[in-house]
């Protein structure tokens, strides 16, 4: 389906508070809508097992009738808050994998100077945990073990690119005993 957010309070004359939905036929309101303007959507996937749900952003302090400060989730039935939310405006949300390692996350961006987390024009919400690659998974198999050592024993002595060198385990900028060590220690 589509989703539509703006300042309407009507949408195809059906009564929809900011925030509507248009199924291909007809509008439909989503709950009781917002209470200010809705400047940003996109759907985003926690990993809770719930699947996708629809989150808005904007000048709103409460959706369908739930405090929610600036940033809100619809499931398809309800709505609820984002934690506390931010203290000002929100215009830009985003699902994103910062290559962090602990998995997609949703972004908002907007006005604040401070987020619950005293990030300022950027807040990130609903890590989706992926697991951890093993120290010493040179290949990504999740396992350490032979080819994990014949990667490591390729580029032993050197590494060029330091910064970008995954068989340095110890972060020295050279593939060496102290790397094998702990290619060892993790050997499953």
């Amino acid at each position: 389906a589509l989703h539509a957010g703006g300042r309407f309070t009507a949408a195809g004359g059906v009564p929809a508070n900011r925030i509507a939905r248009w199924d291909g036929r007809s509008w439909s309101a989503l709950g009781s809508g917002v209470n200010d303007a809705v400047l940003a959507l996109t759907t985003f996937d926690v990993g809770d097992g719930a699947g996708p749900a629809l989150y808005a952003a904007g000048r709103f302090t409460s959706a369908g009738g739930v405090a929610a400060s600036r940033v809100a989730r619809w499931d398809g039935d309800a709505w609820s808050a984002l934690g506390p939310g931010v203290p000002d405006r929100a215009f830009a949300l985003m699902p994103f994998e910062d290559g962090s390692g602990v998995g997609s996350a949703l972004y908002v961006g907007g006005w604040f100077t401070a987020s619950p987390a005293g990030d300022a024009y950027l807040a990130r919400w609903g890590c989706v945990a992926s697991p951890p690659q093993p120290l010493g998974d040179l290949t990504g198999d999740g396992l350490v073990g032979l080819d994990d050592l014949l990667t490591m024993l390729g580029l032993w002595g050197d590494c060029s690119d330091c910064g970008n060198c995954p068989p340095d385990l110890d972060g020295d900028c050279t593939v060496e005993f102290d790397d094998l060590l702990l290619l060892l220690q993790a050997w499953s």
